[in-house]
């Protein structure tokens, strides 16, 4: 995730702080609207199902995806009871820049770098099983739109040139895959009008099969675009993006 983002949220902060709105007495039965910034880490099942099968009958790879990282902006509504909360997520699972394949012997044939992204609109419904005038513990779930795109960029080695029969080559595709998930979390008053959340949850998102966005030569064949991708013994490249998750956020309630 990039660094700068992380500035985001005590940017507002300074911004609230310097706000006329914190004259006002912070209460939850009185707080309605809030824009949040919000960051998740969590275990990936992604491995290495984007590149592994896809990369040469008798190639070994050198690493798999093990964790998803998510930063997320959007609002909340909220009443007493129960909230909405709608944002855009952008999810990664830990992008590789240096997988080296290998063949049977240990010769290195290509270094790839494979970005694996999703863009996630999504709509939450949260409901407040206890609550007082500055915390309360949530329980949420919802739904979103995942649109996919994984990037695989090889770049060949002489011997890779030689054992495959042309040079490095971008292999890319997406696709677009429903989203579901379900956390319980707990808000508190961070400071005047502004909380912080820290929530446990769990995504599902199960990615069935990519097409391709470019025509072009890949190591499984030559594929042209809207070609479903596939591994070399015919089954579909997927990738489970699924897997629990620790979410941090921060919201900036505004006064109406």
């Amino acid at each position: 995730m990039n660094k700068y983002l992380l500035l985001i949220p005590f940017l507002l902060i300074t911004f609230f702080n310097h706000s006329p709105a914190l004259a006002r007495k912070f209460d939850f039965k009185s707080e309605f609207v809030s824009m949040y910034f919000r960051g998740t880490y969590g275990t990936s099942s992604v491995a290495d199902s984007p590149y592994a099968g896809s990369s040469g009958n008798d190639v070994s790879v050198d690493k798999s995806v093990s964790s998803n990282y998510s930063g997320e902006l959007g609002f909340t509504a909220s009443g007493t009871f129960m909230a909405l909360r709608i944002g855009a997520e952008y999810l990664m699972p830990r992008h590789y820049s240096d997988i080296y394949g290998t063949d049977t012997s240990g010769t290195r044939l290509f270094t790839l770098d494979s970005k694996l992204v999703g863009v996630i609109p999504n709509a939450n419904v949260e409901f407040f099983p206890y609550s007082n005038s500055t915390s309360r513990v949530i329980m949420g779930a919802g739904y979103g739109i995942a649109y996919v795109s994984l990037d695989n960029t090889y770049t060949m080695t002489t011997d890779g040139e030689t054992k495959f029969g042309f040079g490095s080559f971008i292999e890319s595709s997406s696709t677009r895959v429903d989203m579901f998930q379900a956390y319980v979390g707990y808000e508190i008053l961070f400071t005047d009008t502004v909380t912080a959340t820290v929530d446990l949850g769990y995504r599902r998102l199960l990615v069935p099969e990519l097409k391709a966005t470019k025509s072009g030569q890949t190591i499984v064949g030559s594929i042209q675009e809207n070609d479903i991708m596939t591994n070399h013994d015919g089954s579909n490249r997927t990738a489970n993006m699924s897997g629990p998750f620790v979410g941090l956020a921060f919201k900036f309630y505004i006064g109406i």
